[in-house]
């Protein structure tokens, strides 16, 4: 038990940790580890899933180079059931967690290597406009799932879809004003203040307001007077 069982402390990378610390299980010490795997994904200390994303950068940089290979040999439908197997199940996998550092060079590397396997199963070269490809194969690039996957959160949790604990997790405009909002009139959610990057702008619950908020607008442009 004590083999399998890990201390992590989750903390700013600008704070150090200065006391001695001492845990015990059984009267085995525990050491604190910097990452944990939890469910198939790498929790580092600092919560940037930089562990993470490179695990998956290997795993899809190895998926491209399949497809390179296998794409002369079988057809069109086949290929496609492939990238979605080994390809595009590693990019989906946790990507709401770990995606949404969308402008950080990371996650602009997984776009590229995903735009790499996008051109190799359509036999385009790196010349050919990419999201004509996407359309043609009807497959989401990363930010857009992720995009996608923020929306449909908040949806969940307004209709009480997914687990009761996030019922209340978002909070519509018209529900902390007593009269109506140009905001409250498209279903917008209310913004809440931000302090940092890590555990605030770059958060799934942020992002997921700020997403569905110019969802709802984009979409019902109309309610705007």
């Amino acid at each position: 038990m004590q083999k399998k069982t890990e201390v992590i402390i989750f903390r700013s990378k600008h704070k150090e940790i200065t006391n001695s610390l001492n845990f015990r299980l059984s009267g085995q010490k525990l050491y604190l580890s910097k990452s944990v795997k939890y469910l198939g994904l790498i929790l580092d200390e600092n919560l940037n899933w930089q562990s993470q994303i490179n695990i998956v950068k290997m795993k899809l940089s190895r998926a491209v180079g399949l497809l390179a290979k296998i794409r002369h040999s079988i057809g069109s439908f086949a290929i496609k059931s492939i990238y979605s197997a080994i390809f595009h199940s590693n990019l989906l996998y946790g990507c709401q967690l770990w995606g949404q550092k969308c402008g950080c060079v990371a996650i602009k590397k997984l776009r590229s290597i995903q735009n790499k396997a996008i051109r190799i199963i359509s036999f385009k070269t790196n010349d050919d406009p990419v999201n004509i490809l996407y359309n043609n194969l009807q497959v989401l690039p990363l930010d857009d799932q992720v995009l996608f996957q923020n929306i449909m959160f908040v949806y969940d949790s307004l209709s009480k879809i997914n687990p009761v604990v996030f019922h209340s997790f978002f909070t519509k405009s018209d529900e902390i004003h007593n009269f109506r909002t140009r905001a409250a009139t498209f279903d917008q959610l209310a913004v809440p203040r931000i302090f940092t990057a890590s555990f605030g702008s770059d958060s799934v619950f942020y992002r997921s307001i700020i997403n569905w908020n110019k969802f709802s607008k984009d979409n019902f442009p109309n309610t705007y007077h």
